[in-house]
């Protein structure tokens, strides 16, 4: 599902991006922060998001992505 996540970053489909990464971690929340690919990941959609929602929040600090 990383992989998905990322093509959808790479095509510049970052609420889809997003939506993998929450639902990955709701169901590996402890699997989650231990994967670089998904810290990669939410930064490149953080990086070219102008607001951060709640949950982009949320998730940053989950899988310790500085904000």
């Amino acid at each position: 599902m990383l992989g998905v996540a990322d093509a959808h970053a790479r095509m510049r489909q970052y609420g889809q991006a997003m939506e993998v990464l929450y639902g990955i971690q709701e169901v590996s929340p402890e699997w989650l922060p231990q994967q670089r690919y998904a810290q990669d990941i939410a930064v490149r959609v953080i990086r070219k998001r102008r607001t951060l929602t709640l949950d982009m929040r949320h998730l940053a600090d989950a899988i310790c992505v500085p904000l």
